[in-house]
């Protein structure tokens, strides 16, 4: 009977988890901040290979 009441303590606490914010209440996400902005190094090495200049590196 005890393993039945661990459990759903374990329950309610994991559901109560689940409300918490992670971020703080005035902070929001910016993605802006995140992307990568413009090509990456596998771009311009694409772009050398098919001008025809040797590669680096």
């Amino acid at each position: 009977m005890q393993t039945k009441t661990m459990k759903n303590v374990v329950t309610k606490m994991l559901i109560s988890l689940r409300k918490v914010p992670l971020l703080p209440t005035g902070e929001r996400y910016q993605p802006e901040k995140h992307y990568m902005r413009g090509p990456g190094p596998a771009c311009a090495a694409k772009a050398r290979l098919s001008q025809g200049a040797p590669q680096s590196g």
